[in-house]
């Protein structure tokens, strides 16, 4: 009996200096985007031992590259080709997206015929929705999968997007959280279609929690009135892109939809299709 024991203790001593000696894939996912670790102590000392008698003279070279971009960009402006050029892109841009914001307020708020023909939105339809809200479920590989959530909320032209992919692994256990906001601009595309611009963060919780700058460019394909659909949510940071394309099939108010969905470190990638359910308002 007590060499059974003994044996079952040594077993265990085993697999846990494996488990422990295991590397997890959110752990070299995290640590691929938020980048290398910082440099200890004694190798900054040493960096900046080493670089003393360049800082001097790299600091005025940047300061003189810097102070003749400034120089050439405010005489560019200040040019009267740089002012209509200036004033011709303002114009150019007033004249395309005007009419896009407009179309977004008009379909929601229905203040009644206008010089501008539009659709009005019904509530429970999927474009520029007052409240949705999206679950899924999506396997990365055997060890690994992903629960995703996100909310939307707006009106007319504007909304926020807010959204969270949870992360578990099972050998090695690990875990890891990506959390994504965006506040957009929803340009509608008459009642077919919508095109989202939107400024935000991507944060990824871990091992430490680190934030990033994000862009993203949702577009929705939902024909009026069809039982179908498409959506393509890129969204890009420094050191991440999230790609996300989607089929709907739709009733009014709710949606089932599948789909695949990447996320892309410089290096690694936690990719997987998913299914899921939409509810909208």
């Amino acid at each position: 009996m007590r060499i059974l024991l003994r044996g079952l203790g040594v077993w265990a001593l085993l697999l846990l200096c494996i488990a422990a000696w295991s590397k997890s894939k959110l752990d070299d996912f995290e640590h691929d985007v938020n980048g290398p670790d910082k440099p200890t102590t004694s190798d900054s000392q040493h960096d900046d031992h080493n670089d003393d008698h360049h800082h001097d003279k790299d600091k005025d070279d940047g300061d003189d590259a810097l102070s003749s971009c400034l120089s050439g960009c405010c005489s560019a402006v200040g040019s009267e080709a740089g002012q209509s050029c200036l004033r011709a892109t303002g114009e150019l841009c007033g004249h395309a997206i005007a009419p896009l914001w407009e179309m977004s307020y008009l379909r929601v708020a229905n203040p009644g015929p206008g010089a501008i023909p539009y659709t009005a939105r019904r509530t429970g339809e999927p474009l520029l929705p007052l409240l949705r809200f999206d679950a899924a479920y999506r396997p990365i590989d055997q060890d690994m999968s992903a629960v995703d959530v996100r909310a939307e909320g707006g009106y007319g032209p504007l909304a926020l997007h807010l959204s969270e992919s949870h992360y578990s692994e099972i050998h090695p256990v690990d875990s890891l959280d990506v959390v994504e906001g965006l506040l957009c601009l929803r340009f509608s595309l008459q009642a077919d279609a919508e095109v989202d611009a939107g400024a935000g963060f991507l944060t990824l919780v871990g091992n430490e929690e680190q934030g990033h700058f994000a862009l993203g460019l949702p577009v929705l394909i939902h024909p009026h009135r069809a039982p179908w659909g498409l959506e393509f949510r890129p969204l890009v940071s420094d050191r991440l892109t999230d790609l996300d394309l989607a089929a709907f099939a739709h009733a009014r108010y709710f949606s089932l939809k599948a789909g695949y969905r990447t996320m892309l470190g410089p290096h690694t990638s936690l990719s997987g299709p998913y299914v899921g359910m939409t509810a909208e308002y």
